[in-house]
């Protein structure tokens, strides 16, 4: 397909999400150009031969394609942090002669695994850059050559830009617990020669407090609700202070530290299977964390904090574990309080049943961080090893290795029955991926008991699977190509995380029956690989019949 094109306006158009790879360059009507490459950066280097010298600050905004606005963005205007990374990527992607900076990606993988223990860097970009100007083709100063855009050399065809942005990495703080926010020097991506002395911060209705640079500010909201943050960065020398503004939502813990057995236990279970992955050097166990809601005794907890009838509820697919065990309690909830709000979980309690919600949390993540505080299971320091995993996505992993963690679960449950002298079996609910995952682990009890493997009786009277996808799931090939098409060749790092964490996550890959495999994601499987690979293990383990 020939491309239209104008180095001036930036705009790819879009017909009834028809993703048609059309840069539009209003300027030149007449010409028909044909560009090479795979993004939108690639496609603009392939029409353009500009003198880089001539440009000025070094960076030249036309080289992606403006989806922050940075060049509209003005001082102490409202943002939030997907405005700073998606400005981050743009900058960085953006440059015309490569400098040493934090990369995107391994920001972003900072940003993650800090957040996930409360810590929360404060990124901060000022940055002076270039664009072309909207006149520089019809004045003369940019020309057509051989089907390439150049710089005639005469009066520079460039606007100069500057913006001044700052916030903190996560635009949500959880109330009674410790967030740190911190600032190193890496999150300041500046191509001004500035250093930061210190971030100034002001809550509504408060005095301000200030993060300097290697030090932690410890911060613990009580209260809910939402507040307008001013940020303003003080530079050393006389550079001007970019100041921004920021929304913070104060919300719930998402892991509520438990007091004593009437606010249930958490567990951590650890598996002992070790599961290698199709695209993995190397097999490892994993780690997940298992909430107990015990049974009731005439509307109270009984006294002995017992597992006595178990249900176990296994959690489905879930990337960067948006679903906490506590979460999970909650979307159970039905009709209106009247005075008490109407729950599921605590329904099952007063009938009797203990409740075990089985949650796979992103590794490094707040639950384990807490882990000196779990009731059993496993002594503090007990996960050191796996640090080096920190960022693995426990809700987009494996099946097979989260099935194994359902194993575990599964044996450490009925020691405690046999321990409580009951002679209750299980019931095990799987709803959407969890159908899956309690699929796979049951089969392959079966299939190790027969074998004669010990402790492999999954002692289960009722597995109850709802909204699984046992034969597949469906997102048609035009959805995948929309989000890859924002995400890659637009450069919109929003959409690339969702076709990155979702759509190209180990779990995703097993489930979905057609996949678009993505030019940017280096693969060397065939992109039904790994569903097939996957439900021909479902088919093939377990009991012949079952």
């Amino acid at each position: 397909m020939k491309m239209k094109n104008s180095i001036l306006t930036k705009i790819t158009a879009l017909a009834s999400l028809m993703m048609l790879n059309t840069l539009c360059f209003s300027q030149l009507d007449s010409i028909l150009i044909q560009p090479d490459g795979n993004n939108y950066t690639d496609y603009f280097n392939s029409i353009t031969q500009l003198d880089e010298s001539r440009i000025p600050t070094g960076y030249l905004y036309d080289k992606v394609y403006p989806t922050a606005r940075l060049d509209g963005i003005g001082p102490c205007d409202t943002i939030d942090v997907n405005t700073v990374f998606q400005g981050w990527w743009e900058m960085e992607n953006a440059q015309v002669a490569l400098e040493p900076i934090l990369s995107y990606e391994a920001m972003r993988h900072d940003v993650l695994v800090s957040n996930l223990s409360h810590h929360i860097p404060i990124l901060s970009l000022d940055m002076n850059f270039a664009s072309i100007d909207t006149s520089a083709v019809s004045d003369g100063r940019i020309i057509l050559q051989d089907s390439v855009y150049e710089d005639a050399l005469q009066a520079s065809p460039y606007n100069e830009h500057h913006i001044g942005i700052t916030c903190l990495s996560n635009n949500t703080l959880e109330a009674g617990v410790e967030n740190v926010l911190y600032f190193e020097d890496q999150h300041f991506y500046s191509n001004k020669n500035s250093r930061i002395e210190y971030i100034k911060i002001t809550r509504p209705g408060h005095a301000p407090f200030f993060v300097y640079p290697d030090q932690e500010y410890a911060f613990n909201p009580e209260i809910l609700g939402e507040e307008y943050w001013d940020i303003e960065v003080e530079l050393e020398g006389n550079d001007p202070n970019p100041c921004s503004k920021q929304k913070i939502t104060i919300g719930e813990a998402r892991y509520k530290k438990k007091a004593d057995c009437e606010d249930g236990e958490l567990w951590i279970i650890e598996s002992d299977i070790p599961f290698q992955g199709y695209q993995e050097s190397f097999a490892t166990t994993s780690i997940a964390d298992a909430h107990i809601y015990y049974h009731k005794s005439g509307g109270s907890i009984g006294q002995e904090c017992e597992i006595i009838k178990p249900i176990i509820i296994v959690d489905g697919f879930d990337p960067l574990d948006k679903r906490s065990s506590d979460r999970i309690y909650e979307i159970m909830n039905y009709g209106s309080p009247n005075p008490i709000q109407p729950n599921l979980v605590s329904d099952f309690q007063n009938m009797g049943f203990d409740v075990i919600i089985l949650n796979f949390p992103v590794i490094g993540s707040e639950v384990i961080a807490y882990k000196s505080d779990v009731k059993r299971y496993k002594p503090d320091g007990s996960f050191d090893r796996y640090q080096n995993m920190a960022g693995r996505d426990g809700g987009a992993d494996y099946i097979e290795r989260n099935a194994f963690l359902t194993i575990k679960l599964i044996q450490e449950v009925n020691a405690k029955l046999t321990q409580n002298g009951s002679e209750e079996e299980l019931v095990v609910v799987g709803p959407s991926m969890g159908g899956m995952i309690t699929r796979y682990a049951l089969s392959y009890m079966e299939e190790q008991q027969n074998a004669g493997t010990p402790n492999m009786d999954h002692n289960t009277r009722l597995w109850l699977s709802f909204d699984a996808p046992h034969k597949g799931a469906n997102i048609s090939l035009a959805t995948q190509y929309t989000l890859d098409y924002f995400g890659n060749f637009k450069g919109d790092q929003a959409q690339k995380d969702v076709f990155a964490n979702e759509l190209r996550s180990p779990a995703g890959r097993q489930l979905l029956m057609n996949q678009y495999d993505a030019a940017w994601s280096a693969t060397d499987f065939q992109s039904e690989f790994f569903h097939q690979t996957f439900y021909n293990k479902v088919i093939s383990t377990g009991l012949s019949g079952a």
